[in-house]
């Protein structure tokens, strides 16, 4: 169901406000008519609260911490659809101007509505960064930054629901110096996200290729002998590939698709045979022959129902427990 903070539809004087500006009307009283949802309007006060000190915080890591200004954008999204942003750059340094879409800039959000990095970290494991290259407005990637995402959990709990996501924006060569610290030249590294992009590669050239884009990639990297390594907390995989191997001795890899099944002979009826001759079954007491959840190929045939050996007494064994229990006494 659809959430929303204030509903501005049902005056025509209310149309042109904005959600932002209908709680402020709301709250001082100056509009009696102005439907708003007041539990969802007290929520996002609570968040907006809370979430205060992080102005402070993040001013001062924009002052001690961030000297190279690798880090252009902290972002903070709560579940009540409070959002927050601060710029370590002034807005013309910005690598991204489209980090945020229309609907965001206004520091709320529909309640049904939430960012990209906000849904993206929510669906990670509690407890870990999700890595990005954003689009942009056209639908093209954006060369030159990362996100970075994580989720906030109301308990340390995985169980526990999630109020918020926060992270950053930063510059893809600043990322890229965090991590490259190869020197061998008989490798090559690759930095991948679970989509299969290319986030840091030694060549340039090569980085935010899709796997699918990346087909002369495939063919000529992977045939080499390689190692992949998901990094803990993360949606990243390292892969390293040893460029100077021989290869000769592996076979072309092809684009052409083939049938596995071709090569393979599948006889079930074969199979069901030496399971019914291998195994005893007992017959019950009263057969039931059709099973209307079960699909017709795997129903029993009628005739075949409890087919099996009986269980039948054994003299020498029932004598042979009588002895031991006259000589146990």
């Amino acid at each position: 169901m659809k959430r929303i903070y204030c509903n501005t539809d049902e005056h025509h004087e209310h149309r042109y406000l904005s959600q932002k500006d209908a709680i402020k009307l709301y709250l001082m009283g100056r509009k009696p008519h102005l439907k708003c949802d007041k539990e969802l309007v007290q929520e996002v006060l609570f968040d907006a609260v809370v979430t205060a000190p992080l102005e402070a915080y993040w001013t001062r890591l924009a002052l001690n911490k961030n000297p190279d200004k690798g880090v252009e954008i902290a972002f903070l999204g709560t579940r009540t659809g409070l959002s927050r942003t601060n710029l370590f750059v002034v807005p013309e340094q910005l690598s991204n101007q489209d980090f945020l879409a229309p609907d965001d800039k206004e520091g709320v959000f529909n309640a049904d509505h939430f960012p990209l990095w906000y849904k993206r970290a929510a669906e990670q494991v509690p407890g870990t960064f999700i890595y990005s290259i954003p689009f942009s407005s056209g639908g093209t990637e954006n060369k030159s930054v990362v996100l970075a995402s994580t989720a906030i959990q109301l308990l340390d709990d995985r169980k526990s629901p999630i109020v918020a996501a926060l992270g950053i924006q930063m510059k893809l060569d600043f990322f890229q110096k965090k991590f490259w610290t190869a020197s061998r030249q008989n490798i090559n590294c690759y930095l991948i996200d679970n989509n299969g992009f290319i986030l840091v590669a030694q060549d340039s050239s090569q980085p935010y290729l899709a796997f699918i884009a990346a087909v002369k990639w495939l063919i000529t990297e992977l045939v080499m002998s390689f190692v992949i390594q998901q990094i803990p907390s993360s949606n990243l995989f390292m892969v390293v590939v040893d460029n100077k191997c021989d290869c000769s001795s592996a076979p072309p890899v092809t684009m052409e698709p083939f049938s596995f099944f071709d090569h393979c002979e599948h006889n079930e009826s074969l199979k069901c045979e030496r399971l019914k001759n291998q195994k005893d079954r007992k017959r019950p007491d009263s057969c039931h022959p059709y099973h209307p959840e079960v699909p017709l190929r795997a129903r029993e045939n009628a005739m075949e129902c409890g087919r099996g050996v009986g269980l039948d007494p054994q003299p020498p064994v029932t004598l042979l427990a009588l002895l031991c229990v006259l000589l146990a006494r």
